[in-house]
This record gives structure tokens, sequence and C-alpha cells, in this order.
């Protein structure tokens, strides 16, 4: 699974790197939106030049005249975000599996979105344990580092903390 949280400019170096994975690539708000000098390409520009007077956003995924398969994510939305408008798109091209997240949304729909695709794409936690949705979530303090045989879990809050238990039986390295 690869996450590519915006990258306005994509280099050729990516595209060439990324033509080859095959499996489920999310990009972020603005990927590809800029060309090298950090402007925005010819021919997208509002229509009406310096007199903008309203403001209207709207996403399209569409690559060879095919628009984005909408069942493959259901369409992910957000309290706040558009009136309920899908926040995602993603098309499905063999073994290559495409989402675009629309918007900087909200933290815990970030979790719970990538926790599901995730899940999706057969990613196991530090405890062998698939994600799915929130449940994914460790919370703002918590982090666990692995360093060989040993698992150390990091409180970087004031308050103490729960750990969640582990599945996983650690053999020793000999």
């Amino acid at each position: 699974m690869v996450v590519v949280p915006s990258m306005p400019l994509i280099s050729k170096e990516f595209v060439d790197t990324w033509s080859d994975y095959s499996g489920l690539t999310v990009l972020g708000p603005r990927s590809a939106s800029k060309v090298a000098t950090l402007s925005i390409p010819d021919g997208l520009p509002p229509s009406n030049g310096p007199n903008v007077s309203g403001w209207v956003e709207w996403i399209e995924c569409q690559r060879d005249d095919k628009n984005a398969s909408i069942p493959l994510d259901q369409s992910a939305t957000y309290y706040g975000y558009r009136d309920g408008a899908p926040a995602t798109c993603g098309n499905k091209d063999g073994d290559k599996e495409t989402h675009y997240v629309s918007a900087y949304t909200p933290v815990e729909f970030l979790v719970s979105y990538l926790g599901d695709l995730a899940g999706k794409a057969g990613v196991k936690n530090i405890f062998g344990q698939t994600p799915q949705g929130e449940k994914t979530d460790l919370g703002s303090d918590l982090r666990f580092r692995r360093n060989g045989n040993a698992l150390w879990a990091f409180n970087y809050g004031p308050d103490e903390l729960e750990l969640p238990a582990a599945r996983v039986a650690f053999s020793p390295h000999i």
C-alpha cells in the first residue's frame, strides 16, 4: 500500500516507478496539480480569468474516458464536507487500485478511511492484526517501535494508557 499525502509536483521518476507498482495507492489532495514552476497547468485556471465572483469546488477522476468506480470505496463522506458529498473516489484497473482523497479532511476521517483501505490491502499492524476503520487509531500519544525481538511502547502524553493486547508470540532470534 502506497499513501501519498499530497504531491503537487509528480516527477517522471515517480510516475515510472508507480507505473510498475500493482497494488493499492491513495493520493492526497492536490496531487499532480502543479507544473515545475509551481503554477497551475495551462487550461486549468478559471475560465473568467481575474473576474471570479464566486467559488465552486469539484473533483472528477477520469482516465481513458472511464469515470471513477464509485462502488470501490462507497464514496466515503464525512460530516461538514460539501453537505455530505463524496470526499473520495477510486478506480480499479487489474491489480492496480487507486484512490483519491479530494480535501484536507479531519484526522478522524483519515484514520478510519486509511484503516479500512489498509485492511483491504492485507496490511498488518505491529501486533499482526488487520486494521479496521477507526479501531486502527492509537490516539495522539501512543506509539510503538520494534527493535529485533523487543517491542517498545512510548507514551508521549501526560496520562497513563492501557496498552492493546498483543496477540502475537515473539520468538527469539538466535
